[in-house]
C-alpha cells in the first residue's frame, strides 16, 4: 500500500480519536452540555479534517433537542469517511492514482481492494499499488463509496464473482458508485446500470446501452448514487462530482 499520513489529531483533553467510543462520546454530550459544544466542534474540525460542509451542517443543526441526532451523525461521519478503490492488473494508472490521492486530500480514508489482499497490482504504465483487502473482507456498512478505475483491469474484475458481488452490495445499500472509462464494465456485469444515465469509454458505450443503460457523451454524468466519466481528461470533473454527491448525502442524513 502506498504510504499515508500517520497524523492522528488529538482533542484538547488528550484523547486519541481511536480511543473514543460511542459510550464515552455520548456521556460527554449528554451530561456536560457546555463541554459537549467545545469537544464536538473540535471533533468536526479535526476528525472531518476541517471539512467546511461538516462544520456548516453542525453549526446549523446543533441545538439541545437534537443532541442525540447530532452526536450520532458525528459518530457516523467519523467512522464512515472511507472510500473503496478497486484494482486489478493493468489498471489505468491516472484513473486509480488521481482519486486515490484526491480523496485523501478531502479527508477520506482510502482502502484499496483487489482480487487478493496484500497483493501488488501493476498499472498499464508501470505504477504499482498494493491492495489492502480482498472483496470478501469488505463490510460495505463501513464505506461511503466505491471507485472503479478503467484500463484493462475491469475486464478481469468482471470475471471475479466477489468483486461483482461487492458492486451489487454497494448498489443495494445505496453507496456512491463511481466508474470511469472501462470501469462501467464491472457495473454492467453486476446488473446495476439498467435505466441509469451513464457515460464511459466510447468502445464500451454499446455494451452499456445493451445492458439497459442510457449513454451520454459527457465528461461526467451523475444519476442518483452513480457517477461516471469517460477517460483520464475527465478526472477533475469525475472527482469533483463524487465529492459533491457525498456531501449532498451527508447533508440529507442530518436534515432527515
Amino acid at each position: 500500500m502506498l504510504s499515508k499520513s500517520s497524523a492522528n489529531p488529538v482533542s484538547s483533553e488528550g484523547v486519541q480519536p481511536s480511543q473514543l467510543t460511542k459510550e464515552t462520546i455520548a456521556s460527554g454530550y449528554y451530561n456536560h452540555y457546555a463541554r459537549k459544544i467545545r469537544i464536538a466542534t473540535e471533533f468536526v474540525n479535526q476528525i472531518l479534517t476541517k471539512s467546511i460542509f461538516g462544520c456548516v451542517i453542525f453549526s446549523a443543526k446543533f441545538n439541545i433537542s437534537h443532541t442525540e441526532k447530532v452526536s450520532n451523525w458525528l459518530l457516523e461521519a467519523c467512522f464512515m469517511k472511507k472510500v473503496l478503490i478497486l484494482t486489478e492488473g493493468e489498471f489505468e494508472d491516472l484513473e486509480l492514482m488521481y482519486p486515490y490521492y484526491r480523496f485523501q486530500e478531502a479527508g477520506y480514508q482510502v482502502v484499496v481492494v483487489g482480487p487478493k489482499a496484500k497483493e501488488t497490482y501493476k498499472g498499464e504504465h508501470g505504477i504499482s499499488i498494493k491492495s489492502d483487502l480482498a472483496p470478501e473482507d469488505v463490510n460495505m456498512d463501513d464505506y461511503v463509496a466505491v471507485v472503479v478505475p478503467g484500463g484493462r483491469a475491469p475486464d478481469g474484475m468482471r470475471l471475479n464473482k466477489s468483486l461483482v458481488q461487492l458492486i451489487k452490495n454497494a448498489s443495494r445499500k445505496r453507496r456512491v458508485i463511481a466508474a470511469i472509462c472501462h470501469g462501467v464494465q464491472l457495473l454492467i456485469e453486476a446488473g446495476v446500470v439498467k435505466g441509469k444515465r451513464m457515460t464511459c469509454y466510447m468502445s464500451v458505450a454499446t455494451d452499456l446501452k445493451n445492458a439497459g443503460g442510457i449513454y451520454e457523451d459527457k465528461s461526467v454524468v451523475v444519476d442518483g448514487n452513480f457517477v461516471t466519466s469517460r477517460f483520464p481528461d475527465d478526472l477533475p470533473d469525475f472527482c469533483r462530482e463524487i465529492l459533491r454527491v457525498l456531501e449532498k448525502k451527508a447533508v440529507k442524513k442530518v436534515s432527515d
